[in-house]
């Protein structure tokens, strides 16, 4: 599993660190909680975040494996059985209908969560990182 979104990866893994919540079931209370972030926290992770991937693609040079993105395949939910078919085709199982016991953290953008988010935008649009964000728009 991938995602294309590197800038929204990095701040959902330290939001997550931040707050001690990588997961949420249907019963668990959502904190409305607003945080703060310095920006060089974030280029650092994004900075080994993209060291990570560039590993992964290496690792699997030569290996027959199946691409799964996350913003295309998971981050909606009305997709997941029309994605899953083509991981249960590569599998060579029949496939079966899917659901996730799990639900996303927060529904807030990160804007709603993140009290500097602005700082973090700026900060970063005037690194090499700047690329990412423009990916956005």
């Amino acid at each position: 599993i991938q995602r294309k979104d590197i800038f929204a990866q990095t701040l959902s893994t330290l939001i997550a660190k931040k707050t001690g919540k990588y997961i949420r079931k249907h019963q668990d209370v959502v904190d409305n909680i607003v945080l703060r972030i310095e920006p060089q926290n974030v280029a650092e992770d994004i900075s080994l975040r993209l060291r990570a991937i560039k590993y992964e693609l290496e690792v699997l040079i030569g290996l027959n494996y199946f691409d799964v993105v996350y913003e295309n395949d998971l981050a909606d939910s009305n997709s997941w059985n029309e994605s899953m078919e083509g991981v249960f085709k590569y599998l060579g199982v029949p496939p079966i209908e899917v659901s996730a016991t799990t639900l996303k953290t927060d529904n807030r953008t990160n804007e709603e969560r993140i009290s500097n988010y602005s700082e973090i935008l700026e900060y970063l649009s005037n690194s090499k990182f700047s690329y990412l964000l423009e990916q956005k728009a």
